[in-house]
């Protein structure tokens, strides 16, 4: 995957793990997080047993977006880097008993000891596609839109009465979360029974099920999703998957764009955006033509039924 440099389990012991694979431990788990610059490299973390550790090269944007998500930062981080940033992240367990410590060490590292925020960083940073979202996401494009569909989540979930670990979002949505095109729907899968439309929700289960991904895996099993903000989101090659099967216009295109993304061809991805729009006019127009259709049919169906009448009467 690309922007990781290396990775290292340790032996983990008994824990109770979570879906996302963190775990709670006996003591107290924390996230140690540090940017590695040339004048004076990584420091010595925190004491404690060190169960994984990487290191992630961020293009800027990458770097820019990940501050914002962990503000505040220590003040000798930097807050823009030109040509992006090597991030060292560790998860340690500290000793039981042992204190917490501060959030801002006095050698660099930002620790997090708070469990939702250390589980929400990991389930990113040592999650491939969270990396992938990290790396390749155009993160500024469609920023503005993210409160409004936090809402929207919260909001469908709470009306259907699922919980967020039990529902994947998909479709559309992951190409507004990387930036490519803003969603005009949002498909997701779920655990559990919908009981009611929600717009502008909608079942991608029929079209997993005709690509042979299997749901339950997808929503349960990490290496087919990340998580932003609590949220999971199928990942991008779970997405092309399910493109490459249907392969319609709207998909090939999305495909383009999608490969336009990673390959770093801004041009193409231009592109793409354009055809989005003359294929979403093009959709308008034939759904206008088939309304109007419909009404003129139903007229002269009423005219006809009219003249019949009048020629009843008439007899």
């Amino acid at each position: 995957m690309p922007g990781v440099a290396k990775m290292s389990l340790g032996d983990v012991g008994d824990h109770q793990a979570d879906e996302s694979g963190c775990g709670q431990f006996e003591g107290s788990t924390i996230l140690a997080l540090q940017p590695v610059l040339l004048d004076w490299g990584e420091t010595l973390p925190p004491p404690g047993v060190v169960l994984q550790s990487q290191e992630i090269h961020l293009p800027t944007s990458a770097w820019q977006y990940l501050v914002l998500q962990l503000a505040p930062i220590p003040p000798t981080w930097p807050h823009d880097t030109q040509g992006g940033c090597t991030l060292s992240v560790k998860r340690l367990v500290l000793a039981a008993g042992m204190p917490l410590p501060p959030r801002f060490s006095d050698d660099g590292w930002l620790l997090l000891t708070h469990w939702p925020d250390v589980k929400a960083m990991s389930s990113l940073l040592f999650n491939p596609n969270g990396v992938h979202f990290l790396v390749n996401a155009r993160h500024r494009r469609y920023r503005h839109l993210w409160p409004e569909r936090i809402s929207q989540f919260q909001a469908f979930l709470s009306s259907q009465e699922l919980e967020a670990s039990r529902v994947v979002f998909a479709g559309c949505l992951v190409l507004e979360l990387y930036g490519i095109r803003r969603a005009r729907v949002i498909g997701y899968l779920a655990l559990d029974a919908v009981s009611h439309a929600v717009s502008p929700f909608i079942s991608q289960e029929a079209a997993a099920t005709k690509g042979g991904i299997d749901k339950v895996e997808l929503i349960t099993d990490a290496r087919h999703h990340f998580e932003v903000d609590g949220f999971r989101v199928m990942a991008f090659g779970q997405l092309q998957r399910l493109k490459h099967h249907r392969r319609n216009l709207q998909d090939r295109n999305d495909l383009a764009m999608m490969a336009a993304l990673e390959e770093g061809r801004s041009g193409y991805l231009w592109l793409g955006r354009c055809i989005d729009l003359v294929l979403v006019g093009a959709m308008s127009g034939r759904r206008a033509c088939a309304r109007l259709a419909r009404s003129l049919g139903r007229r002269g169906l009423l005219k006809r039924l009219r003249g019949r009448g009048k020629r009843s009467r008439g007899g």
